[in-house]
């Protein structure tokens, strides 16, 4: 990673005041508003809504924002800086990736910290097993990145680039428990059978194992939270994890390949 090139895309991405809007006020207001109306089911909206909501968070900026970075300096006048400064395109996806994972781990404990503060007594924090929690936001990065650039790579024009970015996150959003928690989308069987064709799917499958990791016996067999029926195995994060690296191996392949095209 050249450093020369790490400041100035941090001086274009931490001065634009989209990234902020987007990774720290949007997922705080979609936030209240999903514990809003997780509220007229059960009591215990602010805890169910919370692993979504941060796992938007995490991966709305890869998404959304990542392909509109990548689309400026490979096709507007920051081209000219990345020849200025000897970058090639590969330099540009490292450092774009790495400033994503860096924002995308700030938003997602940001949103936490918004939801202990407001919430304090029903964020259960001694259920959660917080490395669990942090190896999720770490692959929830990975993938939303790799999507963002792959999306970059699409077209040449920005406002099918940014339709298209805001299409695939909305569809990942609403399938994959970000707006409403995941027991909501389970319980319908054509969206639960259309969701486990999105990679967001698994890391909601491990966000959620994150956040209920040591409920109490007493809690499972009861109904205080229904949502845990349909996670037969909250313990269960190998599978998730390794059909997520199949996805990034898919990803990145995509990515290099498309590179290599451009090059040609």
């Amino acid at each position: 990673m050249k450093l020369p090139l790490l400041r100035v895309l941090c001086k274009y991405w931490f001065t634009s005041w989209h990234t902020y809007l987007l990774s720290f006020v949007l997922p705080v207001a979609l936030y209240f508003i999903s514990t809003r109306v997780t509220n007229m089911f059960n009591s215990n909206a602010s805890f169910l809504a919370l692993p979504g909501s941060i796992l938007l968070a995490v991966v709305i900026n890869g998404l959304v924002d990542l392909p509109i970075a990548f689309f400026e300096f490979k096709q507007t006048t920051f081209a000219r800086q990345l020849h200025l400064l000897r970058a090639s395109t590969g330099h540009l996806i490292i450092t774009l990736l790495f400033i994503n994972f860096c924002v995308s781990i700030t938003a997602g404990f940001w949103l936490m910290l918004v939801a202990i503060s407001s919430y304090y007594q029903a964020i259960h924090l001694s259920w959660i097993n917080w490395i669990t929690l942090g190896w999720t936001i770490i692959l929830a990065s990975s993938v939303s990145g790799l999507i963002g650039i792959m999306i970059g790579y699409f077209h040449r024009d920005l406002k099918i680039i940014l339709v298209l970015a805001i299409s695939v996150f909305l569809i990942l959003a609403f399938l994959t428990g970000m707006l409403f928690p995941l027991g909501v989308i389970r319980s319908d069987q054509s969206l639960n059978f259309l969701g486990y064709f999105f990679p967001t799917t698994f890391l909601a499958n491990l966000m959620n194992s994150s956040f209920f990791w040591n409920v109490p016996s007493w809690i499972l067999d009861s109904n205080l939270y229904p949502n845990l029926t349909y996670f037969s195995q909250l313990h269960n994060i190998w599978l998730p994890t390794i059909i997520i690296f199949a996805w990034i191996l898919v990803f990145t392949t995509i990515i290099f390949w498309q590179n290599s095209y451009q090059d040609k």
